[in-house]
């Protein structure tokens, strides 16, 4: 199947803007609706009904026929989604969105607190399903104005934008029908749309890019050297934009109402809707005339329920007085550009002005201020200079055509353009075969690449950062660093692999998080099992990265973004910790069952099969509740197979302090123990589930604390804090080692330990008593008295209660 035409887009907060290179210089293609920009607005017109009946539940609108209707329906129309796309539910910027406009955010119904959801009509969306929508429309739009199929594009971010925030834009474009030949930050689209790559001499240059859009603010300040575009800073607001020159003016006519109509109308959803839209054509009105009339007409009521209209002029000068400090702030990010970047002004060979924002007089006046007038280069129509620079960006990429069959059709082709260094589809996972001579895969003529702006690495279990590419590095990563890990426990099936960016290089929680990967162990691997583990940036500067067994197998990991996938992982982990607090309570026959359900969770978390997942998951805890209210199963027999679990595990691990007579006394104990159980004999597993009982409690004191120490950390610290008890199940082994080698600075170790898990459990705070937390204790289970911290009134270690219940050890990951 022969490819179709290529397309740029800037798929920007307010407004998108699509553009075409179809002969010498690019060109913006106007919407259907004959205009040069597409409002990114989704929304829902719902139709009433007549009394007749008639109507229907709604039509969902895009651009500007949804941006018309938002008035109607304030609640049910989303704009500014882009802030949105891969954030997480506690993200300042999504509080801030909730505080913003009408509609709900919310935490998704079949994801995790790591994505958001959008409600429209009653349905959770996710910000990709709302970026699609837009792209869908622009990619149509492109098609009705060319006459041809569109099937290839390269979209436009943010500079700042994060790997789930990229990753997300890429997936709203492959969901709109799109082959995204490569995510583009916007900056470096600015740059090509002015033509710097074209200039002829071979010095570095130094571009700043202002980029004034309708949502944010952002300095970029690139280098331009050997056909490459490098960001050396980024600086920039989120909240500072348009949007925000316009609620000076909607903050102005609100004053004028309540002082000329004595009445307050913010809580009129309507009417606050149409008055942002008239600041808007205000604002764009003063940037070519000296005054301009903000109106609304019609919308409001006084206190006798005559209509209101709100008319009131504006002067530029009045208008440039309000908004000065928003300027001042884009200059002082301006200068704080420069210094990170060690450069003077001296040193910028030009200033780019992007953004609608930049067309108001009293910016371009700021930015001549700052670096000369003749520093300064324009477009006719800033707005467009980001499509412009992406449309020419994806006419000149060069790759290898994927043709196998496409993942949705098998009769047609996938259609894919890789990089030229590509081993596998990018879009369907195919093997690529490299272009022989004389076939057309040539070099890109216009490489962009970049450097990365901060350390990348991964957390492993003592919250070491352990970087693999080191800030100022050139992307794509050319030789990809591999580091080797090892496993923390016996038939460990899954690790997790956060990745953080950052320039802390002390603990990777210092930093941010840019993403996490999960992979399927297969079982049976011993503790300390090699994992070999190496991450790359990719030409769009988002993180990637493999993870291999010492003999080479593929462990695929899967790098989670927060939706479903996330669920299912962390589903199964439940499962694992709920296996690992009911194993020694459940007979051999209920844990084969268990395991076998086990083992297809992987396996279908393995194959990316994630409602299956789910539904195993759900399944494993049906299971572990069944075998506990088993009829057959009584509290003796659970007594019994717990403490005989318990005896079998101290005389494994503790043997080394017990003499000689007391270990054979437990070891010939449980035997008897587990013979009255067989047996079914109730009255003789009384009798030896009580003296079993009594001889766990009679251990050795240096194996009380050691237990006690244990059980305190499994159960009290780990499912707080796995990182922290994980430290501190290293520090109680070497505790061990030095008590059994009679290392004189063990009783001090010990001391310092005991001190170390009462803080963490403290740190903790008292359980709620879910899956894998214990309760706060408040009788003692062995005499009934009154618990006080640590220790009942009769002096019970609680530690040891609970370790002597709870012996297992966990499956901690690498990560």
């Amino acid at each position: 199947m022969a490819t179709g035409r290529r397309i740029g887009i800037d798929l920007g907060t307010t407004n998108s803007v699509v553009a075409v290179l179809d002969g010498p210089q690019p060109r913006v293609l106007e919407s259907r609706e004959g205009r040069p920009q597409v409002p990114s607005v989704v929304g829902l017109r719902r139709r009433k009904k007549g009394k007749k009946g008639g109507g229907g539940d709604g039509e969902v609108l895009v651009g500007s026929v949804a941006y018309d209707n938002w008035p109607m329906a304030p609640k049910d129309t989303i704009v500014s989604v882009k802030r949105l796309m891969g954030r997480r539910v506690a993200d300042a910027d999504v509080q801030k969105v909730r505080e913003t406009f009408q509609y709900e955010v919310v935490e998704p119904s079949d994801g995790t607190k790591d994505s958001v959801r959008v409600v429209m009509g009653g349905e959770e969306y996710s910000p990709v399903d709302i970026s699609a929508r837009i792209l869908r429309k622009m990619k149509e739009d492109a098609e009705f104005r060319l006459n041809e199929p569109v099937t290839h594009a390269v979209i436009t971010v943010p500079a700042y934008f994060n790997q789930r925030q990229k990753g997300a834009t890429r997936e709203a474009g492959r969901r709109a029908g799109l082959h995204v030949m490569k995510v583009l930050e916007e900056p470096t689209a600015a740059a090509v749309a002015y033509g710097i790559e074209q200039t002829e001499s071979s010095d570095p240059k130094y571009i700043l890019v202002y980029d004034l859009g309708g949502g944010t603010f952002d300095i970029s300040i690139l280098m331009w050297a050997g056909n490459v575009f490098a960001p050396i800073n980024l600086q920039g607001d989120m909240w500072l934009g348009g949007d925000n020159f316009d609620q000076i003016l909607v903050d102005h006519a609100l004053a004028y109402v309540r002082e000329e109509f004595e009445m307050d109308p913010t809580g009129d959803e309507r009417f606050m809707v149409a008055l942002r839209k008239a600041a808007r054509e205000t604002k764009e009105r003063l940037t070519s005339s000296m005054s301009a009339d903000l109106i609304v007409s019609g919308m409001l009521r006084d206190e006798d329920g005559d209509l209101i209209d709100v008319d009131l002029e504006v002067t530029r000068q009045e208008y440039e007085r309000m908004i000065r400090p928003l300027v001042d702030r884009t200059v002082s990010i301006a200068e704080k550009a420069l210094e990170n970047a060690q450069l003077s002004i001296d040193q910028i060979d030009h200033v780019l002005m992007a953004g609608n924002g930049t067309r108001v007089p009293i910016v371009q006046q700021a930015m001549e201020a700052m670096f000369g007038k003749e520093r300064i280069l324009r477009s006719d129509n800033p707005k467009h200079s980001v499509s412009l620079g992406a449309a020419i960006v994806a006419s000149r990429l060069k790759g290898i055509l994927c043709q196998a069959p496409s993942p949705g059709d098998e009769e047609k082709e996938c259609g894919h353009w890789n990089p030229l260094d590509a081993a596998k589809c990018e879009n369907c996972g195919a093997a690529l075969t490299p272009p022989e001579e004389g076939e057309e895969a040539e070099e890109d003529d216009l490489q962009i690449g970049g450097i990365a702006n901060l350390h990348y690495g991964i957390q492993t279990a003592d919250d070491a950062f352990h970087v693999f590419i080191q800030k100022g590095d050139p992307y794509p990563t050319d030789n990809p660093k591999t580091q080797t890990f090892h496993t923390q426990a016996p038939n460990q099936r899954m690790i997790s692999i956060p990745v953080y960016g950052g320039e802390q290089l002390e603990k990777a929680s210092l930093n941010e998080k840019q993403g996490e990967a999960f992979a399927v162990l297969p079982p049976d691997l011993p503790k300390g099992a090699v994992v070999r583990i190496t991450v790359w940036l990719d030409g769009d500067g988002v993180f990637d990265l493999s993870a291999h067994l010492e003999d080479g197998r593929d462990l695929e990991p899967l790098i989670l973004a927060g939706e479903k996938d996330q669920k299912a992982v962390e589903a199964i982990e439940q499962v694992e910790q709920i296996l690992d607090q009911k194993a020694a309570s459940l007979p051999a026959s209920d844990m084969e069952r268990l395991e076998q359900t086990r083992r297809q969770a992987f396996d279908a978390l393995k194959k990316r099969e994630f409602d299956r997942a789910l539904d195993l998951a759900d399944q494993f805890g049906r299971q572990v509740h069944e075998a506990e209210q088993a009829p057959e199963r009584d509290q003796l027999r659970t007594k019994a197979e717990s403490l005989i679990g318990f005896a079998q595990f101290v005389l494994h691990e503790y043997g080394w302090a017990m003499d000689a007579e007391k270990s054979y006394a437990l070891n010939r104990l449980v035997d008897e123990t587990r013979q009255a159980l067989d047996a079914g004999d109730r009255q003789a597993l009384e009798s030896k589930v009580a003296e079993l009982d009594r001889a766990t409690d009679d251990l050795p004191n240096v194996v009380k604390s050691l237990l006690a120490f244990r059980g305190a950390i499994q159960n009290r610290v780990r499912p707080v804090d796995p990182v922290a008890a994980t430290n501190l199940m290293d520090e109680l082994e070497e505790v061990e080692r030095g008590i059994k080698r009679n290392d004189p600075s063990a009783v001090d170790q010990f001391k310092a330990l005991e001190a170390k898990i009462a803080k963490a459990i403290a740190q903790a705070g008292p359980g709620p008593g879910g899956p894998g937390q214990m309760p706060e204790v408040e009788t003692c289970p062995i005499c009934g008295k009154k618990v006080q911290g640590r220790y009942c009134e009769n002096g019970h270690d609680q530690w040891g209660v609970v370790s002597k219940g709870s012996h297992g050890t966990s499956g901690d990951s690498i990560a």
